[in-house]
């Protein structure tokens, strides 16, 4: 599973919002697919689907509070980040130089993006 771009119920419910939300908030998303019995969707869906839920009037204050408090969570989620083009045409080594950094850094940042997602999923599957 793309830990960048997708998202379970359970890891709403990691993120901090209730069972109930969840199921509210992803109840009209088509699951792009399922891993045993988990639907899993796409994040800008989940977060598409969130704004909708709290441009509605009637919700309650704790509820737009829990799904105001899990957006910029979700948000950071989402592959934000544009290649840069490293080219020859400044110093070759400093080109070198500057494209293997921003590589380990992309990776490091996908990496903390997958263990912020496992740890949601961790989470939500123990909340009580």
């Amino acid at each position: 599973m793309n830990y960048r771009q997708n998202i379970t119920r359970i890891q709403l419910k990691g993120y901090g919002i209730s069972h109930y939300q969840a199921k509210v908030v992803t109840k009209n998303i088509v699951p792009i697919e399922k891993e045993n019995n988990t639907n899993i969707y796409l994040l800008s869906d989940a977060i598409a689907s969130i704004k909708k839920y709290l441009a509605k009037p009637r919700i309650k204050a704790k509820t737009h509070q829990s799904l105001i408090s899990v957006l910029p969570k979700l948000i950071q989620q989402l592959d934000n980040v544009n290649p840069i083009i490293f080219s020859n045409s400044t110093d070759p080594e400093l080109s070198k130089l500057s494209k293997k950094l921003f590589l380990q850094v992309t990776k490091t940042e996908q990496n903390l993006i997958k263990t912020k997602a496992q740890l949601a999923t961790l989470k939500g599957k123990y909340k009580k």
